[in-house]
């Protein structure tokens, strides 16, 4: 089953250590990158969101530019698992814009890795920009119009370990037709996914798609109608809806922000260990918010911030 990613802007939130630029063995001419060494957050679901426009000045030549759009990172993997392999591919679709037909520019390259955050290393290359590409990406055909672009690349094996994350580099490699500088931009997010090289769109939503199912940490879970539940979460930003519990822990020691509604509870013990966090509470018998309470002694309410 394809699994079906959404690049996403914003930092990438993930602890551990990450690269700060790009991993590829070529070196940029000119970048799109909201700041070079600016890691996305890439893995996410579709949802309604306002479309970002990445976009530069491209340099008034007609030598090959090579532009770093940005690199976007998974969650965590949540088992070990193979990434690429034989017959495994990424299927990268976004929608680009020139000022002149004469700049040449689509996306075209595309370099995925195994990162380990736990060690700050590459582990491997499952593709790079210079692998061979299958489709045939172009330039869009009329000049200040968001047009799709797509194409595909084989992804070698690279074996992860749990925690590790699947970096997307995305470039474009062109050459002008005559020595002037134009505007080029690359639009994501969005609210409607489109497919078909060279369709105009005005709102896109740019996805990353994965030949194989890929498993990650998820940190949201909901809970409902337990007799008792033990939440405890190391991952970042993590969210929790637990409720109708006869007994309920939560436990957010290494997370910061943690944001968590419960309801309905006979008890609850709140571990809070860090700052930034956000507990939403109601309809319950007691609660206990630190470890220092005892939360034998019922019945009580009481809250200590």
């Amino acid at each position: 089953m394809a699994t079906r990613l959404y690049p996403h802007r914003g930092l990438n939130v993930g602890t551990g250590t990450f690269p700060t630029t790009e991993q590829d063995s070529e070196t940029a001419t000119m970048s799109l990158s909201l700041g070079l060494q600016t890691l996305s957050e890439g893995i996410g679901t579709y949802g309604a969101l306002t479309p970002e426009y990445r976009s530069a000045s491209t340099g008034a030549n007609t030598s090959l530019q090579k532009a770093f759009i940005g690199f976007w990172s998974t969650a965590p993997l949540s088992a070990d698992q193979t990434i690429g392999g034989a017959g495994e591919t990424i299927s990268i679709n976004v929608a680009d814009n020139e000022s002149d037909l004469n700049a040449n520019f689509r996306v075209n390259r595309a370099h995925v890795y195994v990162w380990r955050p736990s060690t700050g290393a590459l582990v491997g290359d499952c593709c790079t920009v210079a692998t061979t590409i299958t489709g045939s990406p172009a330039e869009p055909t009329a000049t200040a119009q968001y047009q799709v672009t797509e194409f595909s690349v084989d992804l070698s094996a690279v074996s992860a370990l749990t925690g590790d994350v699947v970096i997307v580099e995305l470039w474009s490699f062109f050459t002008q037709s005559n020595g002037f500088s134009r505007n080029v931009r690359v639009m994501l997010d969005g609210t409607v996914e489109s497919t078909g090289e060279n369709t105009v769109v005005t709102d896109h939503a740019a996805f990353f798609e994965f030949s194989q199912t890929l498993t990650f940490t998820n940190p949201e879970t909901q809970l409902s109608h337990q007799s008792a539940v033990i939440f405890n979460t190391a991952t970042v930003t993590p969210v929790a809806a637990v409720y109708n519990q006869s007994g309920a822990v939560f436990a957010t020691s290494t997370s910061n922000p943690a944001v968590a509604a419960v309801s309905n509870q006979s008890m609850v013990v709140w571990y809070l260990g860090q700052t930034s966090s956000e507990a939403i509470i109601s309809s319950l018998r007691a609660e206990v918010l630190t470890t220092e309470d005892d939360y034998t002694k019922r019945p009580r309410t009481f809250v200590v911030t």
